[in-house]
């Protein structure tokens, strides 16, 4: 049984060794909006994630007290502060999650272009077709170094980067911080669940990152 990408999506559409290349054009037609989905939804987690880190800086310090969301007015909102963290956490997670989706697009894309026109595939022609992706996801456009020039290869090697400061050090960095400072701002019960929390979940998005490659 098949399992990778692209062996499943050349396995759909042929049949008898003739590929069905009306059959893939039709299949990269329906995957371009989910493309875009998820992509859109990728760069939202990303400025949520950044969001409540500088939310949670500013409470720290005393410069926000209250805050409306959602028509919801929250007052003494340090009273929260703890539950920011996981939830810092939790978006990581879903952003994991997510970019493996975008990735998985990625390759059913590409894979059914080369059973549509396996030519024009090895000349990265699709990169063209494809939505445009956050800069720190480097697998949405990307192409083979040989049809890149040295901009577009900047850019493929910056969004790796990006994208390896993303996984690693802001939520990591962000979870051992927060445990730091909520063992001064509250009870060492509540400083210990709140980091215990927003570890286990900053893990568990790391791990779907690395069983996924």
């Amino acid at each position: 049984m098949t399992t990778d990408i692209k062996s499943r999506v050349h396995e759909a559409f042929t049949e008898n060794d003739e590929p069905d290349a009306e059959a893939a054009w039709r299949y990269m037609d329906a995957l371009r909006p989910a493309w875009r989905e998820t992509a859109q939804s990728v760069r939202r987690t990303g400025l949520l994630i950044l969001g409540v880190i500088v939310l949670f800086e500013l409470v720290r310090r005393g410069d926000i007290a209250d805050i409306k969301f959602g028509g919801v007015q929250i007052e003494d909102i340090s009273q929260w502060l703890a539950v920011l963290p996981p939830l810092v956490g939790y978006l990581f997670l879903s952003l994991s999650r997510d970019s493996v989706h975008l990735d998985d697009i990625y390759h059913a894309h590409t894979s059914a272009f080369a059973v549509w026109h396996p030519a024009a595939e090895k000349l990265d022609l699709d990169t063209f077709l494809q939505p445009q992706t956050p800069l720190y996801v480097p697998t949405g456009g990307s192409q083979r170094d040989e049809h890149m020039d040295a901009g577009h290869r900047l850019v493929d090697r910056l969004s790796v980067l990006i994208l390896v400061l993303l996984v690693l050090l802001v939520p990591v960095a962000f979870t051992a911080y927060a445990g730091y400072v909520l063992i001064d701002t509250t009870s060492n019960v509540v400083a210990c669940i709140s980091t215990a929390a927003a570890a286990l979940l900053v893990g568990s998005a790391i791990a779907v990152w690395w069983m996924a490659d």
